[in-house]
C-alpha cells in the first residue's frame, strides 16, 4: 500500500493551503503540504534551468523492544535532528507520513544522494533515540531510496513515486538494484 495515497488523493496546491499548517508537530518539521509547494516550485525551476537536483526518501521503524515491554517514543524528533544535521542549507527536510521522511537535495545528482543516504542511514541507526530504565536504549531499522530528477517526472507525485519505488526495491534486501537495506544493530 502506498502511504502517500491519502494524501496525493487530497491535496491539490490552492488558496486554501496557505492556510493550512505546513509544520508536523511531533517533528518540526515541514509537512507534506509544505513538501509540495517546495517540489512544485523546485520541478519548475528544473524544467527553466536544467537544474539537477535529487530527492531522498526514508523509512524509520523502532526496532521492537523486548516483549511486555511499555510502547517505545516516536523517534520523530530524533529523525528529524538527525536528517536536519546530515542535510546543507540548501537541502530542504520533511516529515511526510508517519515513518517517512523526505530530504529535497538541491544540487545533487544520483551519487551524490546515495552517499547522503548512507551517511543518514548509519547515524540513525548506530546509536540508540530513546533508553530505558536501565535497559541499552531503543534503536531504529533504516531503508532508503533516492532518485535524481529528470524530465519525465512532471509533478511532486512522479517525483515521490520515483522515490518510494527506490525505496521499496531497497527494502527487498540486500541483493536489490538499489542496495541501501541494513538492520539495526541489536541493543
Amino acid at each position: 500500500m502506498n502511504p502517500f495515497k491519502k494524501h496525493r488523493d487530497s491535496v491539490e496546491v490552492t488558496g486554501a493551503d496557505l492556510a493550512t499548517p505546513l509544520i508536523d508537530p511531533e517533528s518540526s518539521l515541514p509537512n507534506f503540504t509544505a513538501l509540495e509547494l517546495i517540489l512544485r516550485r523546485e520541478i519548475a525551476r528544473s524544467r527553466r534551468h536544467g537544474d539537477r537536483s535529487s530527492l531522498a526518501l526514508f523509512e524509520v521503524q523502532v526496532v521492537a523492544p523486548g516483549p511486555g515491554a511499555l510502547p517505545p517514543p516516536s523517534p520523530a524528533a530524533f529523525v528529524a535532528k538527525v536528517l536536519t544535521d546530515c542535510a546543507r542549507e540548501s537541502d530542504f527536510v520533511a516529515r511526510v507520513h508517519d515513518r517517512h521522511f523526505v530530504v529535497f537535495l538541491a544540487q545533487c545528482d544520483q551519487d551524490g544522494s546515495q552517499i547522503f543516504t548512507d551517511r543518514v542511514r548509519t547515524a540513525l541507526c548506530t546509536r540508540p533515540y530513546a533508553r530505558g530504565a536501565g535497559g541499552s536504549g531503543l534503536y531504529l531499522r533504516a531503508w532508503a531510496g533516492a532518485v535524481q530528477w529528470d524530465f519525465t517526472m512532471e509533478d511532486p507525485n512522479g517525483y515521490l513515486e520515483a522515490a518510494l519505488h527506490d525505496l521499496e526495491r531497497a527494502r527487498a534486501g540486500q541483493n536489490s538494484t538499489s542496495a541501501w537495506f541494513a538492520g539495526a544493530p541489536t541493543p
